[in-house]
This record gives structure tokens, C-alpha cells and sequence, in this order.
């Protein structure tokens, strides 16, 4: 057995004394609280560089480990520009440093020895309560200390240790039957590891290839066909009634042939002052209000995002935020104080949204009353005297910019809203118009002109991108204010977590009297504007039905989305981003490509190592490529049989090696 493959057997069995290594040297970091670490994503980074270790002691290039660490944590730091992870992957760094050196034969034996010493040391006198992987590992490194010391021949003495703490820590006492649920767990572990890291790789190098997926976007431009992806990209909770809501990130003023452009400037609470004297004036009662609206506190967080823009409701009040850095990534987490309102409640749509004429606006003082007692707000801390009066006068201009609409866009606008008197009359006829069109996540417009007209009358059938631009579009050519947004349509009966499927696009349309109100034309969204079914004492008293008199939130719809609300179709979400429920199919696809990228990742490494061997060789002089040959020669055959069946070469190398002759 030749050289090399001695030291990458011993490498590879050893392999799992250098894992308990590293999860002490985890338990250590985690124990004294230096910082906030994720353990999955340390010893993730720890194993792919020990791993990375092996494979270039399979090429014969194991000393330049210590060199692609150094460059694989750069690199994976300068993309991230996360401290959180230059952390990790500076611990894992430090680690695989230390078992570097401990691979040295002159450092081995007694190396271990002391590394043992001190771990043990430390758990003794500091951590009694230790995990049990602690105490494995920590027997698995004794052994292997214990083992060194015994005279062998064989490299297969370091699985020794390995094996003898396996059986003493983990063998089974009960008298069921034995269900291998250890190989299950590890198995489990493993896939788990595994999809932590290729989730890690693809978050750092998110945003760098073309947009296929679905996903949110703080860029308005137009995308081609989309792919599905349920990946998890932010939580979202509150202590409310749990509905389906709208997240928005930022609205857009215009579109070109690239998509929409030039992000709307947020407006603050100018929006609240219309909609609380919109309420006054309505004459509701506070029972009345809460039947269509709620003051809710929400629980914010950011787990695959990448972005400067913050995700909140649609009415939100309030953000909570220390710090507020300008890119938020994953771990960012915020609260906020937002208004929950039921657009498609009868309520709010006959006697909010159908009022015709001027916005009333009652005095500061009155209005400021008015917050406390129905939503117990302090008013002055969110709009100010100078800007409630300010706000009375609102420049719609920038909305009702139709130019990129063509000629025919705008006559399909006049010929759908014939007959219609207000903006909400219209903004409804629009949005029933359009959800004749067909809904296709594969629709491709970015070679046309203008795609909200290639849309509309060509393809007649695209994603919410298409249906929310010419919604915008044909609202504006009849004189309605509109604004295109993007962000998510949650479904929060289901889950807190926001899925990148839930990604999604809507108009937004000005109404006078109430302010800006969110629209759904897309029509694999239908369910998402349903209303919470909860009746008002006016509702009953023009319908004559007093079964739902309570305005108890209990007596209509249980928060935890666990009952049925009413009127709220329990159907599965049909969002913007996928037609179709989540089942067992798209689960599968998900592991598949997970151990596909896992898979390619591990041949781009293989491939990478290869051809950094091969530049290497190209560039060797005479004498170091017949170095290299003949060491090659000895691990293929054995040293002795290089002597007899290459007898000339070898004495050349000799020469060459140790008497520094030159080759002619």
C-alpha cells in the first residue's frame, strides 16, 4: 500500500474524531456566549473544509489546504458582508486550522493529547450539564488519545476509538426490538446539514444570476416566465384575527417596455388621517368598525431577503426598529402597529368607498378624540398638526400619468367603465373585467414593445405583473389614481412564514373620501379579497338577519384560523406565484434539487481541484514534472517495482532529486 494511500485512509477514518473536534470546539464557543452562533452553519463550514482536506489529499495537493480555506472564507465573507457569518466561518476557520496541525506527525500524538486535556479540563470544571453529543465526542476523542498509544502496523487503528464509543455511548438497553432509529436520526442530520449549507451558499450568491423564480423583488422590472419556489423567505405574526394580508415592500409611479419604474415616496400617515375621517363621518359605531377593522401589534423577521426595503401591511402606523440598517438580511426583525381592514366587508364598500364628492377633514382636536376612542391611539405621535393640515391637499397628479398606455388600452378602459359614476365603480369593473384573462406563470412579454397592451390584447394571459400593470394603466386613462405595488398576499390562517410563492403584485387605487385601497384582478388571487364575514348591526338591519349580531371577535372567527370564519374560503391559497396546492410532489422536487446542488457543488469543488493540478504541472520546470511523475509511478505500482520495471528513469530522478544534476 503506497504512501498516499496510507495517509488518506488514516485521514478518512479519523474523519469522524476530528467532527467531535469540532462540536466541542462549538460547545465551547456556544457555552462562553462570544457570540451569536449557529451551529448547523459552523460545523457545516468546519466539515466542507475537512472534506475539502480529503479531496485534495486524493490529488496529491494536501498542502495547499490551509490556501483554498483562506480563499473559500473570503470569498463567502465579501459576498454575505454579514458579521454574523464572518464570525462563523472564521470560527470554523480557526478549528480546521488547528486540525491541520494536528495532522502533523510531529505535532499528532502529543497534540491530541493536549487538545484532550484541555477540553476535558474545561468541561470538568465549567460545564456539568454538557449536550450528549458533548460527552461523545469528548469519549471519542479519549479513545482516539488512548489508541495513539498502542504499537500498530495497521492504519485502521484510528476507527478504533470511533467504534468502541459508539457501542459504550449509544448501545440500546431497552427490550423492544431494535428500530435503528440512530441511523435514521443521522440520516436525517445529514440531509438537514446539507440543505443548511446549500440554503447558506445560494442566499450568499442570491441576486447575482437572472430572476427566474418567484421570490420578491425590490426592482419593478419585467421578468419572463417564472418558476415556483416555496422557499422561506420572512415570518410574519400578530396577535389578530389571521387572515389573508397584504405585504408590501414599495410602489411604483411608472412603466416602460422594461417594467415599472420610480418608486413612490411613502407618504407616512397621510393615509390614516383620511381613512379615521372617513370612519367619522360614516356614522359607524365603534362595535360597527370593529366587525371590518383591527389594531393589531405585529412580529416581523427576515430569513432569506436581501434588500433595502422593509415589508409591512399595507395600513401599517408604526415600525419598531433598533437599529434600522439601509440592507436588511436575514435576521433582521422589526414590530409593528398596523390597521387589519376587510375591503370586500359591505360595510366598508357602501358607505366608505361609494362616497362621491370632496374629502371632509374635521379639526386636529376632533379627530385626535375620535383615534383615542375607537382605536385607543395617541393621534399625535403619528401625524403632526402641520402635516394632518398639510395633508388635506393631496397631489394625485403623479398618478394619472397614463402615457405608456396605447391608444386601444385606453379605449378598453372608456368601453369597460361605461356607465360607471365613481372611482370605486370603476376600479371594480376593471378588476371583474380582467379576470377573464387566463392566468400563466410561463408568459414571457420582455421582448414587446409595451406588454401591458401585448397583454391585454395578444397573449391574454400572464402572472399578476401583467394583470397589476394594466390595471394601473387602464384606472389612469379614466382618471382614477393608481399605483402599481409589490410585495406578498399572505396567508396567515396556514403559517407565519412567508413563502417566496406568495410574492406578488396589485394595483392600488386613489378613492376619494377614503384614501388608497388595494385591488385583486389577478385571477388566481380570488380568494385573497374575501371578506371576514363578520355583519355590522347595520349590515343586519338591512338584511333582517340577526344571527350574527355579536361583534364579539371570539363569536365570528377563532385567531388561531383553526375555525371557519364565515364567508373566508378555506380553499388552498391560490396566490399569484402557484395555481396549485403544496403537496408531497413539490416537497420531492424540493429535496431533489437541494441534493442536486449539493451533488454539483461537490464536483465543482472536485473539478475546480483538478484543473488547479493540472495548471500546477504545466507550470513545473523539467526536473519537478519528473519529480512528479515518478512520485505518481511509486503510488500507483510500489517503490519497488518502479526500480525494476523503470530502472533508467528512476536512476535520472535520483540524480536529479538529491545530486541537483540537470536535465538536457
Amino acid at each position: 500500500m503506497s504512501e498516499k494511500v496510507k495517509r488518506l485512509i488514516e485521514y478518512i477514518i479519523s474523519f469522524p474524531v476530528m467532527i467531535a473536534f469540532v462540536l466541542v470546539s462549538f460547545a465551547v464557543i456556544k457555552y462562553m456566549d462570544w457570540f451569536e452562533v449557529d451551529g448547523v452553519l459552523m460545523i457545516s463550514y468546519s466539515a466542507l473544509f475537512l472534506v475539502l482536506s480529503a479531496v485534495l489529499l486524493l490529488v496529491d495537493m494536501e498542502k495547499i489546504d490551509i490556501v483554498l480555506y483562506l480563499i473559500m472564507s473570503a470569498v463567502i465573507c465579501l459576498i454575505s458582508r454579514d458579521m454574523g457569518v464572518l464570525k462563523m466561518i472564521g470560527s470554523a476557520f480557526f478549528i480546521a486550522l488547528i486540525l491541520y496541525i494536528l495532522r502533523n506527525d510531529k505535532v499528532k500524538k502529543y497534540g491530541w493529547i493536549a487538545v484532550t486535556v484541555i477540553s476535558f479540563a474545561f468541561w470538568i470544571f465549567n460545564y456539568w450539564g454538557a449536550e450528549k453529543y458533548v460527552v461523545i465526542s469528548l469519549i471519542v476523542m479519549l479513545f482516539n488519545v488512548l489508541i495513539s498509544f498502542v504499537k500498530r502496523e495497521s492504519v485502521y487503528y484510528a476507527a478504533v476509538p470511533v467504534g468502541l464509543a459508539i457501542v459504550l455511548v449509544l448501545l440500546p438497553t431497552s427490550d423492544d426490538p431494535y428500530e435503528w432509529g440512530i441511523v435514521k436520526k443521522a440520516i436525517d442530520g445529514i440531509s438537514k446539514v446539507c440543505e443548511r449549507v446549500v440554503d447558506e451558499v445560494s442566499y450568499a450568491f442570491s441576486g447575482i444570476a437572472n430572476k427566474s423564480y418567484t421570490g420578491y423583488s425590490e426592482e419593478g422590472g419585467l421578468s419572463g416566465g417564472l418558476i415556483s419556489n416555496e422557499r422561506d423567505e420572512m415570518t410574519f405574526a400578530h396577535d389578530g384575527l389571521r387572515t389573508r394580508v397584504y405585504l408590501k415592500g414599495k410602489s411604483f409611479l411608472e412603466f416602460d417596455e422594461d417594467g415599472a419604474n420610480t418608486a413612490d415616496e411613502d407618504d407616512g400617515n397621510k393615509w390614516f388621517a383620511a381613512y379615521i375621517n372617513a370612519l367619522y363621518h360614516s356614522g359607524f359605531s365603534k362595535e360597527d368598525i370593529y366587525c371590518f377593522s383591527r389594531l393589531v401589534d405585529c412580529d416581523a423577521r427576515y430569513k432569506y431577503l436581501k434588500t433595502t426595503d422593509i415589508i409591512k401591511p399595507i395600513c401599517t402606523l408604526k415600525l419598531y426598529a433598533d437599529p434600522l440598517p439601509e440592507k436588511k438580511k436575514r435576521g433582521f426583525d422589526y414590530r409593528l402597529k398596523c390597521i387589519m381592514i376587510d375591503y370586500n366587508s359591505p360595510d366598508v364598500i357602501e358607505s366608505l368607498l361609494t362616497f362621491d364628492g370632496d374629502q371632509m377633514y374635521e379639526d386636529y382636536d376632533t379627530i385626535c378624540e375620535y383615534a383615542k376612542d375607537i382605536y385607543y391611539l395617541d393621534f399625535t405621535k403619528l401625524i403632526s398638526r402641520e402635516d394632518y393640515e398639510a395633508g388635506q391637499k393631496v397631489d394625485l397628479s403623479r398618478y394619472l400619468d397614463s402615457s405608456f398606455a396605447s391608444e386601444r388600452v385606453k379605449e378598453l378602459a372608456e368601453e369597460v367603465t361605461a356607465g360607471c359614476d365613481t372611482p370605486y365603480a370603476k376600479a371594480d369593473a376593471i378588476n371583474k373585467f380582467l379576470h377573464q384573462y387566463e392566468y400563466n406563470l410561463s408568459t414571457d412579454l420582455t421582448d414587446s414593445d409595451n406588454y401591458i397592451d401585448s397583454f391585454l390584447f395578444e397573449e391574454q394571459k400572464g402572472y399578476c405583473v401583467h394583470f397589476a400593470s394594466a390595471m394601473v394603466e387602464m384606472l389612469r386613462a379614466v382618471d382614477v389614481p393608481a399605483r402599481y405595488s409589490v410585495g406578498y398576499m399572505h396567508d396567515e390562517r396556514g403559517t407565519d412564514i412567508v413563502k417566496s410563492n406568495e410574492a406578488h403584485a396589485w394595483p392600488e387605487a386613489y378613492i376619494n373620501g377614503f384614501g388608497w385601497v388595494p385591488f385583486e384582478p389577478t385571477p388566481s388571487s380570488e380568494y385573497g379579497m374575501a371578506s371576514w364575514g363578520l355583519k355590522s348591526s347595520r349590515a343586519q338591519a338591512t338584511q333582517g338577519d340577526g344571527s350574527s349580531g355579536s361583534t364579539s371577535q371570539e363569536s365570528h372567527i377563532n385567531d388561531q384560523g383553526d375555525g371557519s370564519p364565515g364567508p373566508i374560503s378555506q380553499k388552498p391559497h391560490k396566490n399569484d406565484q402557484g395555481d396549485r396546492p403544496v403537496g408531497s410532489d413539490d416537497k420531492r422536487d424540493g429535496k431533489l434539487r437541494y441534493l442536486f446542488a449539493f451533488v454539483a457543488s461537490i464536483a465543482f469543488v472536485i473539478l475546480l481541484v483538478i484543473a488547479i493540478k493540472k495548471v500546477r504541472y504545466a507550470l513545473l520546470s523539467p526536473e519537478m514534472k519528473l519529480v512528479y511523475d515518478v512520485r505518481v509511478l511509486e503510488d500507483k505500482i510500489g517503490e519497488e517495482a518502479v526500480k525494476k520495471e523503470y530502472a533508467e528513469l528512476y536512476e535520472t530522478y535520483l540524480r536529479v532529486r538529491f545530486r541537483g544534476d540537470k536535465l538536457s
